[in-house]
């Protein structure tokens, strides 16, 4: 800002007119930073992308092969842990990798989506086999229709 005017009235007051000096903004990203920031996200997208399909081909590797269970990061909680929705034993997978934690999420994601979308178009005709999970049995579901009461 620059000052303009200074003037003093009859009453000693005084008035003052400030006016805005164009000042050149400076952009907050150069064209060849935005560029950089395209091209990563791009490179990001896609190396998201190719992690979930790797999680997609094992479970559909592992569908095949009769292997049905969840995949997840971390220590058991419990000996025998089995996933609320499909019933599947979980398979603890050791710790996250740390130098890019996030394609190791999106990685497990993929597998546990293409297990659960499986599991929901095929449970009613799926019967687990003990062999391959020992749990299985123990904590299988049942279809049961409850709207039907047999009080006859």
């Amino acid at each position: 800002m620059s000052l303009v005017l200074v003037a003093r009235s009859s009453d000693n007051s005084v008035e003052v007119t400030l006016e805005d000096s164009a000042v050149p903004q400076k952009p907050l990203l150069t064209d060849a930073d935005l560029a950089r920031y395209k091209a990563y996200t791009t490179e990001l997208g896609s190396k998201i992308n190719a992690a979930f399909a790797r999680g997609e081909a094992a479970a559909e590797k592992d569908i095949k092969a009769g292997r049905f269970r969840l995949r997840a990061f971390g220590k058991p909680v419990d000996k025998n842990e089995t996933d609320s929705i499909t019933r599947y034993p979980i398979e603890r997978i050791g710790p996250r990798n740390q130098s890019n934690p996030i394609f190791s999420d999106v990685e497990v994601n993929g597998y546990n989506s293409t297990m659960r979308d499986w599991h929901a178009k095929h449970r009613k005709r799926f019967i687990p086999d003990p062999s391959l999970h020992p749990t299985a049995l123990r904590n299988r579901v049942y279809d049961v229709d409850l709207s039907r009461s047999d009080s006859a």
